[in-house]
């Protein structure tokens, strides 16, 4: 049996203001595309915000979506306040697994502890792992995540259908995720993901950052061992309301043939 899988992925600015305004203009995004499941990167609690709630789950309680979190990052460890992932589904996953990400030690830019959050849910009645990701500022560092998530993504899903989505940090000609699409191998390995933008407009460029006037592309969803049928790409989150936008990057949808 073939069915279609929706997902989405987007970075939501922690929370940069202004929060109430951006938090029902995001909800509103999903809302309207409805997809099967959402990658949050950015995600905060903060016991000064919202009763310390976290944004993953105050948009799932306004969209109706089970969020599942992570945390990647803690800054304040007594009075809460951290950051992560969350991955919002419409029931809860079967399985959940996190990976750390590899910190490297003196490396100025890559100061935050980085993770790929793992679930799985069904669609047409067959497990599809989802994986959301947010990579290093570090170039370097970059490269790591790659290997590293990729190597994850392998173990987790084996042969079974898998999406890897988030901000990876980078461009599409970038070495990192030149290695995750296959196109060029490192350590003598190569990934195994099909960048779906690419695959379904070409060289269109798809730009996600900065949403007000995007020049770079660099919020991806990766799929491999998809059903048979084409692949389908657009962006959301693309116009303001009274000049806000719902994050500073734009979020892409992707429907997958599973």
């Amino acid at each position: 049996m073939t069915g279609r899988l929706r997902v989405m992925t987007f970075n939501i600015w922690n929370y940069t203001p202004p929060w109430p305004l951006r938090r029902q203009l995001i909800a509103d995004v999903i809302t309207r595309h409805d997809p099967d499941v959402v990658a949050i990167q950015e995600s905060r609690r903060d016991f000064r915000q919202a009763g310390g709630v976290s944004q993953a789950d105050q948009i799932a309680a306004l969209t109706g979506y089970h969020a599942t979190s992570a945390v990647a990052q803690v800054y304040v460890p007594l009075f809460r306040v951290d950051e992560g992932l969350a991955l919002l589904t419409r029931i809860p996953p079967s399985e959940v697994k996190v990976c750390p990400l590899t910190l490297l030690p003196h490396e100025r830019h890559d100061e935050n502890h980085r993770i790929v959050l793992g679930a799985v849910v069904e669609a047409a009645g067959r497990p599809i792992h989802v994986f959301n990701t947010h990579f290093s500022l570090s170039a370097r560092a970059r490269l790591q995540n790659a290997q590293e998530a990729h190597r994850f993504v392998d173990e987790v899903s084996g042969p079974e259908p898998a999406v890897l989505m988030g901000d990876l940090n980078d461009l599409p000609a970038s070495l990192p995720l030149r290695f995750l699409t296959g196109a060029e191998d490192v350590e003598g390995v190569r990934g195994s993901l099909t960048d779906c933008w690419h695959e379904a407009h070409g060289e269109g460029p798809g730009y996600t950052y900065p949403s007000s006037g995007p020049v770079r592309r660099i919020d991806y969803i990766l799929a491999r061992h998809a059903g048979p049928g084409p692949i389908q790409a657009q962006l959301a989150g693309c116009h303001p309301r009274d000049g806000v936008y719902p994050s500073d990057h734009l979020a892409v949808v992707v429907d997958l043939p599973v």
